[in-house]
Protein backbone atom coordinates (compact mmCIF):
# COMPACT_ATOMS: atom_id res chain seq x y z
CA UNK A 1 0.00 0.00 0.00
CA UNK A 2 1.56 3.26 -1.13
CA UNK A 3 -0.03 5.26 1.65
CA UNK A 4 1.47 2.91 4.21
CA UNK A 5 4.92 3.39 2.72
CA UNK A 6 4.67 7.16 2.82
CA UNK A 7 3.48 6.90 6.40
CA UNK A 8 6.15 4.36 7.31
CA UNK A 9 9.02 6.32 5.80
CA UNK A 10 7.49 9.66 6.72
CA UNK A 11 8.97 12.28 4.37
CA UNK A 12 10.91 9.80 2.27
CA UNK A 13 9.95 8.70 -1.19
CA UNK A 14 9.70 4.97 -1.76
CA UNK A 15 10.00 3.10 -5.01
CA UNK A 16 8.95 -0.56 -5.07
CA UNK A 17 10.36 -2.85 -7.73
CA UNK A 18 9.11 -6.38 -8.30
CA UNK A 19 11.69 -8.70 -9.84
CA UNK A 20 9.80 -11.40 -11.73
CA UNK A 21 12.94 -13.43 -12.46
CA UNK A 22 14.15 -13.56 -8.88
CA UNK A 23 10.61 -13.45 -7.48
CA UNK A 24 11.26 -10.82 -4.84
CA UNK A 25 10.42 -7.22 -4.12
CA UNK A 26 12.97 -4.45 -3.71
CA UNK A 27 12.13 -1.23 -1.94
CA UNK A 28 14.21 1.80 -2.87
CA UNK A 29 13.95 4.59 -0.33
CA UNK A 30 15.08 8.07 -1.30
CA UNK A 31 15.63 10.93 1.09
CA UNK A 32 13.88 14.19 0.25
CA UNK A 33 17.14 15.67 -1.07
CA UNK A 34 17.66 12.75 -3.49
CA UNK A 35 14.62 13.33 -5.68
Amino acid sequence: NQAEYFKKYNAKLVYRFYDKDKNHVTDIVLNSNEY
